[in-house]
């Protein structure tokens, strides 16, 4: 469920976790005069540690929604059915809720949006996340909203009975993961 969604302004923002940061700054940096920056010009290696910590959404011309890439971090944590499920096919309702009201609220306002709260993911594991999601467009001659863009940071809530279960960091470190 989100506690916290705000649009933002297309300036880099601070923020405590260093990777949403860092997403923020590249993102405002490919802009180049343009309302939504090129999909094309987002450069991975710039976020080899996080690839797990992104999802890339494609805004469908009928208004629905599906898997560009879904870094197997994201996958885990919101509890995707399989790997080559729909992000709208979130097995949690709640979750799926929380997440689909960011990917609206970015494409509805066309900015990026930055959320906070608590997702129930695999084995009914609840965890806190801050998500910022990015609008990115497709077509250089054309500056239309074709890409939802969204890195996550999972922190998992304190339960007596979770033992040894590895941190979002922990798992990020391993390297990039894609589904």
């Amino acid at each position: 469920m989100i506690s916290h969604i705000q649009t933002l302004d297309k300036k880099p923002i601070s923020h405590h976790a260093a990777f949403l940061s860092k997403l923020s700054a590249h993102w405002v940096s490919i802009l180049y005069n343009r309302q939504f920056p090129l999909s094309s010009a987002f450069r991975p290696e710039n976020f080899a540690k996080e690839l797990g910590l992104l999802a890339m959404i494609n805004v469908n011309e009928d208004g629905s929604f599906s898997n560009r890439i879904i870094g197997d971090i994201v996958g885990e944590r919101l509890a995707l059915k399989n790997a080559g499920h729909s992000i709208e096919q979130i097995e949690h309702d709640d979750t799926r809720k929380s997440v689909m009201r960011l990917i609206n609220q970015t494409v509805t306002e066309g900015m990026p949006v930055l959320a906070e709260g608590s997702v129930t993911g695999r084995n009914a594991m609840e965890q806190s996340f801050c998500a910022l999601s990015l609008p990115f467009s497709r077509d250089e001659d054309n500056d239309k909203l074709a890409i939802v863009m969204i890195g996550f940071r999972f922190r998992l809530l304190q339960h007596a009975s979770l033992v040894n279960v590895q941190s979002h960091d922990q798992m990020a470190q391993n390297g990039p993961h894609l589904s």
